[in-house]
């Protein structure tokens, strides 16, 4: 089978829908397909052609340099000058995916989009994503199939866009990890997820220098990368611990120095204003972690009732937090891997999704 995949972003670039589509096209690839991703190169410092894992990545320009909102023109004809049989698209939220759709919708190739909900920094961008919806529905109930990853988005996109429940499919992400070398500490908090205001890594940090009140060993792991840095660090200047804070990121190839950097915890948390469904918090709970979320968001609500996580209120105070983070019997939680996919699994739904697709296409 011939496939395209479409992202905004791809590797070597970092973020959940970049693992996401890696993840899956590497898969599929190793399993006899055909697959290419089309995505963009938003600094112009990536080669405009390039195999990786065995998928061959093609890479458009697109506007603004800075990135998002992505608009590329040629994307639409790129995607079909590969005479794909089926073209999975991957994510919503920016200009890319819907601009493909639509020079694909008179093509008569089947095609299937996973919606990536999250949530945006740009408080006007995530505001407007309820309107962005609704008048992207009528594309959008021209697709062949719908992927959720969660039962939440399911609900919200098939009603908000009027896209039968019946052309909805839900897959969830996968989660795997290399086998970990790193030993627990308990003194050690980590903050995963990108340096950006809506990921609440501000919030850790506060209730973190109170945490030091009662534990002096105590340390902080932020992971992640973004344009917040410079303000977080200088935040735990503010707060004096900036000597006992680190700031750590990993490419998409460094997975087991990411798996040791998660592993280590004492106790994972994130204070994210908004997830629809953390990739590296459910690799946290995949690692044995105890992981703690707020209930600020559906897909971080789902964490919780699925036992994956447990909790805090939303709008929890430093010192509620430092509390939670010196709880022993939070620090003992076990996460509950029942729900937890592999990234095996989703490429095994995705295929069979994709195998009734072409069959439903095929004259009888």
């Amino acid at each position: 089978m011939r496939v395209v995949m479409t992202s905004p972003r791809y590797a070597p670039l970092v973020g959940g829908v970049e693992l996401h589509t890696q993840a899956l096209a590497t898969r599929l690839a190793q399993r006899g397909h055909d697959v290419t991703v089309v995505t963009t190169n938003p600094a112009g410092d990536l080669p405009e052609f390039e195999a990786r894992d065995g998928v061959t990545i093609h890479r458009v320009p697109s506007w603004p340099r800075r990135g998002d909102p992505f608009f590329s023109r040629r994307a639409g004809d790129v995607v079909l000058a590969h005479s794909p049989d089926l073209v999975h698209a991957q994510g919503y939220q920016s200009a890319f995916t819907p601009l493909i759709l639509s020079r694909l919708s008179s093509s008569g190739i089947p095609t299937v989009l996973t919606f990536h909900g999250g949530a945006n920094a740009n408080r006007l961008r995530h505001a407007l994503y309820p309107v962005q919806r609704r008048v992207l529905g009528p594309l959008f109930r021209r697709v062949s199939a719908c992927v959720s990853l969660t039962r939440f988005e399911l609900a919200l996109y098939a009603r908000e866009m009027k896209i039968p429940l019946e052309r909805f499919v839900t897959i969830p992400n996968g989660c795997d990890l290399p086998t970990p070398t790193s030993v627990p500490d308990p003194h050690l908090v980590v903050s995963p997820g990108r340096l950006d205001p809506i990921k609440g890594h501000d919030r850790v940090l506060e209730a973190f220098s109170l945490l030091r009140r009662s534990d002096p060993d105590a340390r902080l792991r932020i992971v992640g990368t973004g344009p917040d840095e410079d303000r977080l660090k200088a935040l735990a200047a503010t707060l004096k611990v900036e000597a006992h804070v680190e700031f750590v990121s990993f490419g998409p190839d460094e997975r087991l120095g990411f798996a040791n950097a998660l592993h280590e915890a004492g106790v994972v948390i994130s204070l994210s204003k908004s997830e629809t469904q953390p990739i590296t918090l459910l690799e946290a709970a995949r690692l044995g972690c105890s992981v703690g979320v707020t209930d600020s968001s559906p897909g971080l609500c789902e964490l919780i009732e699925n036992g994956v996580a447990w909790s805090l209120p939303h709008d929890a105070s430093a010192e509620t937090v430092a509390a939670a983070l010196a709880d022993q019997s939070l620090r003992a939680f076990t996460p509950n891997l029942s729900s937890l996919w592999t990234w095996d699994d989703v490429a095994t739904a995705t295929n069979d999704l994709y195998a009734r697709l072409l069959a439903d296409r095929t004259p009888r």
